[in-house]
């Protein structure tokens, strides 16, 4: 392999999507481009598949002057680093009291939600969450398997396999693999049934079979892949087939979709994949990973839908993804960011 192609041996989806001389040559190809990066995939092939995902999100994501954003890159970076190196005693003092004070809030939060929890149903509950950009694998007492994501949490009896079911009460995002247990499902047993608790009353009825959920601001959705569950709300019920999703709505009926949803998480590699996701959306999905307070200086920034890939545990590069896909400065100022339009 070539010195100069060497790089590209470790690149990452990400890495593609942000390489200026890579996305030159996507939208404005020529034979000199052509016939290099075919040498880099002629000397990389098992980075086939992640080039080509990469030309296919390029080409659907709205065009932005390379050489101002370049610029204002690197403008913003010489500022960032300008303002570590200028007040590091004063930036480690604020993290420290930062994070003495959020620390002792979620500590109160989960000695409220516990103490709660606890009086309602006489028994002791196991609580697991996470933090910002934080992901938990959680096995349950059963053998059952849970991903949590970011900002997210589950709880359930400490007689877990003990109970009439096997209940969990879960908040944000997480994946559940559930071990099948029942042998007869015409004869389920005591402790063999595994439900799922979210807002509005919805439960998700499962045997044994790999689903999703998200669970945040009084929207909640069920996404299948493997095996069948059943979602019920009040009188509503709707029995999932691998591939369907149901979203729940305050005041709203149950819906069935096989369309995917605008953003669905890529578990194992800690990517989300936009499906025509709204900007509004995107800010939503990386305040809820990494704690992140985002605005706009124009609120007609919240409509623009994308198609993309965000990373769900680096918020640098997710932070850098969001302006160059929209076409914006980032400023941060006290902790919060605001997204600006170039113009």
């Amino acid at each position: 392999m070539t010195k100069k192609h060497h790089k590209y041996a470790a690149y990452q989806l990400f890495d593609f999507l942000l390489d200026a001389d890579f996305k030159q040559w996507v939208l404005h190809p020529s034979s000199e481009l052509d016939e290099f990066w075919h040498s880099v995939i002629a000397e990389n092939p098992s980075q086939y598949r992640t080039i080509q995902k990469a030309i296919q999100i390029i080409r659907n994501l709205p065009v932005v002057d390379e050489t101002t954003h370049s610029e204002r890159k690197n403008l913003l970076w010489k500022e960032i680093e300008a303002r570590l190196s200028d007040e590091p005693q004063i930036r480690t003092k604020k993290l420290k009291l930062s994070f003495v004070k959020y620390a002792a809030a979620i500590l109160i939060v989960i000695g409220t939600v516990s103490g709660f929890w606890f009086y309602q149903h006489k028994t002791a509950l196991i609580y697991i969450a996470t933090g910002n950009a934080e992901n938990k694998s959680v096995q349950l007492p059963d053998g059952s398997h849970v991903l949590l994501a970011p900002n997210s949490s589950i709880s359930y009896h400490k007689n877990f396999t003990k109970s009439k079911s096997r209940e969990i009460w879960a908040k944000g995002d997480a994946k559940f693999n559930v071990r099948h247990i029942n042998q007869n499902p015409k004869d389920i047993k005591k402790g063999e049934r595994f439900v799922v608790h979210l807002d509005q009353k919805v439960d998700v009825e499962v045997l044994g079979t790999v689903f999703s959920i998200s669970n945040r601001r009084g929207l909640s959705s069920v996404v299948l892949l493997s095996g069948s569950v059943k979602v019920n709300r009040d009188e509503n019920a709707l029995l999932l087939k691998p591939g369907e999703s149901v979203v729940s709505e305050i005041n709203k009926k149950l819906t069935l979709s096989r369309q995917p949803l605008p953003v669905v998480r890529v578990w194992e590699q800690h990517i989300a994949t936009l499906n025509r996701t709204s900007v509004h959306q995107i800010i939503e999905l990386i305040k809820d990973t990494y704690g992140v307070e985002l605005n706009v200086d124009d609120n007609s920034i919240l409509q623009k839908e994308l198609d993309g890939v965000l990373p769900l545990n680096d918020r640098e590069k997710a932070l850098q993804i969001l302006t160059s896909i929209t076409g914006t400065s980032l400023y941060e100022k006290n902790g919060v960011y605001l997204l600006k339009e170039i113009r």
